[in-house]
């Protein structure tokens, strides 16, 4: 597949695909890409992924937040009925 082949393709999923499908594209199709579009789409994609587990981690961080106060909340009823 050419290059043009390529960014006509994707134009086209862009237009009517999903963001799953535009990512399926682009995954399978990384190798035909001209280098400097790999190293921007390597660029893109490991950002997303680092967002994605800094989103995760704040995400648990939050739950742990929840969670020692619940433990919190327990102790201090636990003290009022003693």
């Amino acid at each position: 597949m050419t290059t043009g082949d390529i960014a006509e393709q994707l134009e086209k999923l862009i237009e009517t695909g999903t963001e799953e499908e535009v990512r399926a594209f682009v995954i399978d199709h990384f190798a035909e890409f001209p280098a400097q579009t790999q190293q921007e789409l390597s660029v893109e994609l490991l950002q997303e992924a680092l967002e994605a587990r800094v989103a995760i981690a704040e995400g648990m961080l939050g739950m742990k937040e929840k969670a020692v106060e619940a433990i919190d909340e327990f102790e201090r009823l636990d003290k009022g009925s003693n």
